[in-house]
C-alpha cells in the first residue's frame, strides 16, 4: 500500500539554489540592512546544515577565525541537537572554509556576545525575508520546469550540490552535511538541475542574478568597511545607494571577480575551483539593480 501511495504521490525534493543565486540573494539582504539574513545563508549553504540548526545557535556555538587569533581559516558550527543525535553523534559540527561565505558570516556575527542567538527572531520572520530577497531577485516564480519552488530548504540542498561539483568526493560531501548514508545524501545532490537552474530562467530573471552576483565582492568590501566604521545597520541601505548613485555618475567602472569562490578542503588536499565572474562594469545593470531593490 505505501509503494502504491508512493507511485501515485511521489516526493518533491528542495530545489537546489545554485552557487550563482545565493550570492545574488546574499547581495541584496546586505543592501537592505540585513546582514543576520545574509550570516544566516552563508552558514546553511556553505555549512550544509538543516536551517533550524543555523536559526537556534548561539553566538558561542559559533568559531570565528578570531575567535583562535587566526590559526584557522574557517568556521566552525556547534550542533547541539542534531536530527541524527539518537542514530550518530550526539554532538556535531557543521564546517564552512570557502573564504568569502566565512568573511559573510564574520560581517554578521562576529560583534555578537556569546550568550546572543545569531537568529533574535522568529523563523517566521527568517521565511518571510527569506521570500522578499526572492521577490526582489525575481525567483518566487520559476518555472514549471524548475519543479517545487525555493524555500530555506533549498540552502542545504545547493550547498551539497555544489561542494559534490567542485569536490567529486561522496565521503566529503556525506560527512559536511553529516548524513549517515549516501543513499541519503543523493536526495539532496542535484548536480544537474543545479547546472540547468540558469539556463531554464527568464532572460531578465537570468541577467538580475548574474548582476547580482558580479557585485558581490564589491558589497562585501563596502559591508566590511560599516563594520570597521561601526555604522548601525539602518543606514546601509542609503549609503550604499549613495555608492552606486556615484559610480552612476561617474560612469567608472568596476572590476568584480568572483573567483576563488569554490576553495574547500578535504582528504585529498585542496580543491581550487576558480568561478570567475569578470566584467567591467559602467553604467550597469548591476547598479541599477542594486538601487531598484534598496528599500
Amino acid at each position: 500500500l505505501a509503494y502504491a501511495w508512493m507511485r501515485q504521490e511521489p516526493p518533491v525534493h528542495h530545489l537546489a539554489l545554485p552557487w550563482q543565486a545565493m550570492l545574488a540573494l546574499v547581495t541584496t539582504a546586505f543592501c537592505w540592512g540585513w546582514p543576520a539574513v545574509a550570516g544566516i545563508m552563508a552558514i546553511s549553504w556553505g555549512g550544509l546544515t538543516r536551517i533550524g540548526e543555523a536559526l537556534s545557535a548561539l553566538r558561542s556555538q559559533l568559531v570565528l577565525p578570531k575567535d583562535v587569533e587566526y590559526t584557522a581559516d574557517y568556521v566552525l558550527l556547534q550542533i547541539n541537537e542534531p536530527k541524527t543525535r539518537f542514530r550518530a553523534a550526539r554532538h556535531q559540527v557543521a564546517k564552512v572554509d570557502q573564504r568569502q561565505l566565512v568573511t559573510v558570516i564574520e560581517l554578521a556575527f562576529q560583534h555578537l556576545k556569546p550568550h546572543q542567538r545569531l537568529w533574535p527572531f522568529s523563523g517566521q520572520t527568517m521565511r518571510a525575508r527569506f521570500q522578499k530577497l526572492l521577490d526582489a531577485s525575481g525567483l518566487s516564480s520559476l518555472p514549471k520546469n524548475l519543479s517545487r519552488g525555493i524555500d530555506l530548504g533549498s540552502l542545504r540542498a545547493g550547498g551539497a550540490s555544489w561542494l559534490m561539483m567542485v569536490s567529486e568526493d561522496v565521503e566529503l560531501t556525506r560527512r559536511r552535511g553529516r548524513w549517515l548514508t549516501s543513499e541519503v545524501l543523493e536526495i539532496y545532490v542535484q548536480e544537474v538541475s543545479s547546472l540547468q537552474f540558469l539556463p531554464n530562467l527568464p532572460g531578465p530573471t537570468k541577467l538580475l542574478i548574474i548582476a547580482g552576483a558580479s557585485i558581490f565582492p564589491w558589497i562585501l568590501s563596502i559591508v566590511a568597511n560599516f563594520r570597521h566604521a561601526q555604522i548601525p545597520e539602518i543606514a546601509w541601505p542609503f549609503l550604499i545607494m549613495s555608492e552606486a548613485v556615484e559610480h552612476e555618475q561617474n560612469g567608472s567602472k568596476i572590476e568584480e571577480d568572483v573567483g576563488g569562490f569554490g576553495h574547500i578542503s578535504g582528504r585529498n588536499g585542496c580543491v581550487n575551483h576558480p568561478l570567475h565572474l569578470e566584467r567591467k562594469w559602467g553604467r550597469s545593470s548591476s547598479l541599477d539593480m542594486l538601487i531598484d531593490n534598496i528599500e
